[in-house]
């Protein structure tokens, strides 16, 4: 049967999963039944293979996947996903500008401990199509992951830390989750100065 599904569709599936993501304030646990559910709608349609398919093919199933594992990366590492792997890569490669994407691939690779690869990703986001669209706090927790990905690798330094967060725009009083969950993973940046300049 001939794919009678566009890439307009396959965004609206898209915002179907995020709206359910954050209907559940990201319990990826209690969402899983509505998720599932979508996938296996979009699986029974004909769809265009292309960008936003895969795109979508990879957010789908990457949201299920972390509604088996909690606080990941700090308690356990996600189960790296193949299947992620390739619909994510696919979509990237066939619209190589699409920094939404590049957060939620930087996301995966963070989730299964591929920290440097993970780095690498978060490091390519034009941080700008965020900040245009009055997303400033997008673009601070790329810079946070990034932060996060250089201590689980053993490449920060106190100094580092301290000055993200002195640059860092926290006039919102944006939370930084994920850099107190790395720090308590990794004593050796856990330093008085680090503690002090988190509490400012």
């Amino acid at each position: 049967m001939k794919p009678e599904n566009t890439t307009e569709k396959a965004f609206d599936y898209l915002d179907q999963a995020y709206e359910i993501i954050f209907a559940y304030c990201h319990d990826y646990e209690k969402s899983r039944p509505e998720l599932s559910g979508l996938l296996s709608h979009v699986e029974n349609e004909g769809f265009v293979k292309d960008s936003a398919y895969y795109q979508l093919m990879g957010t789908l199933v990457y949201f299920i996947s972390k509604s088996e594992m909690k606080n990941t990366p700090y308690r356990n590492l996600l189960p790296r996903n193949p299947f992620v792997e390739h619909n994510f890569k696919w979509s990237l490669e066939l619209d190589s500008y699409n920094p939404p994407l590049q957060y939620l691939y930087g996301l995966y690779l963070y989730d299964t401990g591929k920290f440097l690869k993970a780095k690498s990703m978060f490091s390519e986001i034009d941080s700008r199509y965020f900040e245009d669209l009055d997303l400033n706090d997008r673009a601070i927790k790329i810079k946070e992951l990034i932060v996060c990905c250089k201590i689980f690798s053993d490449d920060s330094s106190e100094d580092e830390i301290i000055r993200f967060l002195k640059e860092s725009d926290r006039e919102e009083s944006i939370c930084l989750s994920d850099l107190h969950e790395t720090l308590k993973s990794n004593s050796k940046y856990h330093t008085e100065k680090v503690c002090s300049a988190l509490k400012k």
